[in-house]
Parts: structure tokens; sequence; C-alpha cells
């Protein structure tokens, strides 16, 4: 029912529409957002003329001015649970298309804000892993023909740690492409981009814009490889391979928890989370640092046995200011420095008293 909606949707799009995206800054939010931009094109004959990236914070504001500077007439909102503020997406003056593999979010939602998640579609799915542009790929089928941005959609597949869920897919793109499958799937070409990506975001923001044109440009991966983007991401590798080899010396161990501190003129502390907790699953792996006046905190757990989405969301509570969000292997939050003493003290506790569900 809802990929019958989406594709309706699509399909009476006309060359008097203008459709803008909204996406995540991450190589998922930026894959996919490139990927539905194509898709788009190729089922109607509406174009996209715009797309920026969207921060966590969902005000209307933004958005009005957004669908105001660009003369829209369809929002597509890609990989950020915009379903989180119903208020804003119902007062927008255009309809809504959100696209996202995070959370849930009950509405109610005007009639022509059409809500797609993974939870949606399937009755057992794991929405932390089925990654945004994997959903893109689901929903074109039978609508139009994108397989030559399947290169696209498994790199964003791999960067959201997506790929044991989406491994036949994967493989398929592999094999089409003559990339040989490794035991750190971050080894391969794909994996490779997505690090490319990532870590020149992290160097300059900037560059997810770059990253998204050169994605809607390129015809292979090679050529990203080639572009401005591969000396911003080694500039950031090499400060990622510091800290992380770094991590028993300098980070604090109590229960099954790695808590690490990391100070760097980059925002760095999401990529080392991730691989922390690519080589220690069992582990919640909880970096933070320093961002203007606030602190910034990623949390990943591998094994799914503690969700860090609540428990970041119980640590935050009644603290003015304070954000958090994500998954329950994968989450975040931001927290004034001044209060962050308090965060602090019932993120341990509460780490450390967490006995399961």
């Amino acid at each position: 029912m809802i990929q019958e909606q989406f594709q309706q949707l699509l399909r009476q799009l006309t060359l008097k529409d203008r459709i803008g995206i909204l996406h995540d800054f991450d190589p998922d939010g930026i894959c996919s957002a490139a990927v539905m931009a194509d898709l788009v094109e190729r089922a109607s004959k509406a174009k996209v003329v715009a797309h920026d990236i969207l921060d966590r914070k969902i005000e209307l504001k933004r958005f009005t001015q957004f669908i105001q500077d660009h003369q829209l007439t369809l929002l597509i909102t890609m990989d950020v649970s915009t379903d989180m503020a119903p208020e804003v997406l119902n007062a927008l003056s255009i309809p809504v298309l959100v696209i996202d593999h995070h959370p849930l979010y009950e509405g109610p939602f005007r009639s022509d804000v059409l809500i797609i998640k993974p939870q949606l579609l399937f009755e057992q799915v794991d929405a932390a892993k089925y990654s945004t542009s994997y959903l893109v790929n689901y929903l074109s089928e039978g609508l139009a023909d994108i397989s030559n941005d399947d290169w696209k959609i498994a790199t964003g597949v791999i960067a959201d740690i997506g790929y044991e869920l989406h491994k036949d897919y994967v493989d398929h793109v592999f094999a089409a492409l003559g990339i040989e499958v490794q035991a750190d799937i971050f080894d391969t070409l794909l994996g490779q981009l997505a690090i490319l990506i990532n870590n020149s975001v992290i160097y300059d923001i900037h560059n997810a814009h770059v990253a998204f044109t050169l994605l809607r440009q390129a015809k292979k991966p090679q050529e990203l490889f080639t572009s401005s983007l591969a000396a911003d991401s080694a500039a950031i590798q090499s400060a990622i391979e510091t800290y992380v080899g770094q991590v028993k010396q300098k980070a604090t161990y109590f229960a099954d928890v790695i808590y690490y501190h990391i100070d760097s003129n980059y925002n760095i502390k999401k990529p080392i989370s991730t691989i922390l907790s690519l080589a220690h699953p069992h582990n919640t792996i909880i970096t933070y640092s320093t961002v203007g006046n606030l602190i910034h905190v990623s949390a990943r757990r591998g094994d799914g046995k503690v969700p860090l989405d609540k428990i970041l969301a119980q640590a935050i509570k009644n603290i003015e200011g304070a954000f958090s969000g994500g998954h329950p292997v994968s989450s975040g939050a931001r927290i004034p420095k001044d209060k962050y003493h308090i965060f602090e003290k019932r993120l341990i506790h509460l780490l450390k008293t967490y006995k399961g569900s």
C-alpha cells in the first residue's frame, strides 16, 4: 500500500513540479538523496531543483525558507526522522515525503504527508540496518530502472553497517563490478568509498554538497577517488587512526563500556565509535568531544544488547538544550557543556546498572 502510494505520487509529477530534497550528511544520507533524485527524474518529468543537508533540528523556519527559496511543489526528506516533528510537517504549504530508517514517530499527519520507513513496510525488520539507500532501491521496483545506481546504493548500505542484512544484494553489485569481497567490508572499493565520503564531510561540511553532485554525475565509483574529496579524506583518516591506536592508553574502561574523550580539531568521534564497535561488538562504545558550547556524544553497541537510544534519552531528560536520537545500536546526543556533568553521571549510572529488557 505504502509503496503504491509512493509510486503513484512520483508518476503524477509533471514538468511544472519542482522537487527539493533535504538529507542527512552521512554517506547513507548523501547516497540515498542522490539515488532518490535520479529516481524522481527517471520515473517522472519533474526535476530535482534543490537539495541541502539537514541537521537533527527540525525547524519550521528552515523548511519554509527552503521551500520558498526554490518555489518547491514537493519536499522530500531523506535519512532523518523528520516525523518526530509532525507540527512542522503539517504546517508546510506543500506535500511532504519522508524516507527514513530511524525510529518511527506517531502523528497525526496531514493526508499529503507520506511517511515511509522499513517498520511500516515489513513485519519483522532491523530498521537500523535497513539503510535509506536500500529503501530507495526497494521503492523503485516496478517504477523505474536505477540499476546503474547500484554501486551508490551499496555504498550507503555498507556505510550504515547494513552489509549482513543485504549481503546478497551487495555481493551481486560486487560481482557486477568485479570487486572481491573482503573479510572487512570496509576494505573493499565501495567500503573505501563510504569512508571517503564520510571523512571528507568531517573535514568540511561543504563536501556533503560536493559528494552529492559527484554521485549524481559519476558513472563509476573510481571517479570519486580522483576528486577533490580524496585529499580531505586522507587528512581525517590519519587523525582517526591515531585515536583508534591510542584507545587502550587514553580511554576509560568500566563494566563493558569503553568511554573515550576525543580531543581533536575535527569531529571524528562518530567514525571512531563505529570502528571501535566493529572491533568490540560486545562492548558499549561512548565517544565524546567538545563543539563550541556543546558536548557531542556518539554511542555504539554492536550486539544490540543495550538500547542506546533509550539510555541516552533517559540521560538527557530535563536537561535544557540537550538532544538525543538514533537507533538502539547507534545513537548520539548533544548536551550543553555546563550541564555535561549531570548527563555524564546519569549515563554512567544507567550503563552500569542496565540489566537488559
